[in-house]
C-alpha cells in the first residue's frame, strides 16, 4: 500500500473564483447601469444594467449547479489499482477501475480554456466519464480539469450553455 501512486482532487473555491473572477467586468457593468437609474433616473442606466444582466444571468444559474454537484465532493484516482473512487461528504458515491470507463468527455464553453474570453458562460467547463453500462459521473473545473488518467479514450464536445443534464 506505500508504493501506490494515488492522486486526490477536491472541491477549491480558489478553482471557483479562478472562472468567476474572469467575468466581474459585466458584473460591475450591470451595477454601475443601475446605480445610473436609480440615482439619477437615466433610462440609459437602465439599458445597462438590464443589458448585463440579462449577459451575466445564464452564469449565475451555471456556477450555482456547478457549486452545488461539486461541493464537499473528493475524487481519489489510485494508478496502482487503476481504480476512481468519487467521495461526496465522506460517504463513497462511486468506484469504478479504469477497465469499466468507455470514455471521459471533456465539454467545453471555448476551445482554449484558459483564454477566458467571450461570454461569462464560455468560462465554464466540465467532464463527464460514461461507464461501459452507460453510467455517466460527472465533475466540474471547481475539482480538476483532468484526472491524469491515461491509456482511456477522450473526446472533448463545444458547448456554450455547460448545463449538466444529471
Amino acid at each position: 500500500m506505500g508504493d501506490d501512486f494515488i492522486i486526490q482532487f477536491e472541491y477549491s473555491l480558489k478553482n471557483e473564483w479562478k472562472i468567476f473572477k474572469n467575468s466581474l467586468l459585466y458584473y460591475i457593468g450591470s451595477f454601475i447601469g443601475f446605480i445610473l437609474y436609480f440615482l439619477f433616473e437615466r433610462e440609459i442606466g437602465l439599458f445597462l444594467g438590464c443589458g448585463f444582466f440579462i449577459i451575466i444571468l445564464p452564469q449565475i444559474f451555471i456556477h450555482l449547479q456547478y457549486r452545488f454537484l461539486d461541493r464537499n465532493r473528493k475524487i481519489i484516482v489510485n494508478h496502482s489499482e487503476m481504480r476512481i473512487s468519487i467521495f461526496k461528504k465522506g460517504e463513497i458515491k462511486n468506484d469504478f477501475t479504469f477497465n469499466e470507463v468507455r470514455e471521459i468527455i471533456r465539454h467545453k464553453g471555448q476551445s482554449y480554456e484558459e483564454n477566458y474570453k467571450g461570454l461569462p458562460m464560455f468560462f465554464y467547463h466540465y467532464t463527464e466519464v460514461v461507464l461501459k453500462n452507460e453510467e455517466s459521473v460527472f465533475f466540474t473545473d471547481f475539482i480538476t480539469q483532468t484526472l491524469g488518467v491515461k491509456n482511456l479514450k477522450k473526446t472533448e464536445k463545444l458547448s456554450f450553455f455547460n448545463i449538466i443534464n444529471v
